[in-house]
């Protein structure tokens, strides 16, 4: 398969590794704001694709996911 072709986190990887080496921290993170929904976990998801890419090409890297429950608009009223 050609580089072009290649699913973009092999790509983004690839690039991640040329440009700053051999050791990668990827961070994730949930916030309580709003209503739940698929797009949320968007970022999770691609983010930990990213980590197991870099993991799949023997790469040094550590996934940090944070979920933030401190929601300074939960007592802002509507």
């Amino acid at each position: 398969m050609s580089e072009k072709n290649s699913h973009w986190s092999i790509r983004i990887s690839r690039e991640a590794i040329d440009k700053f080496g051999d050791n990668h921290v990827v961070c994730s993170g949930w916030s309580p704001s709003g209503v739940y929904h698929y797009g949320n976990s968007k970022e999770a998801i691609t983010c930990n694709a990213f980590h197991k890419e870099l993991l799949r090409a023997d790469k040094n890297s550590k996934f940090i996911f944070v979920v933030d429950n401190v929601d300074p608009l939960n007592k802002v009223p509507f």
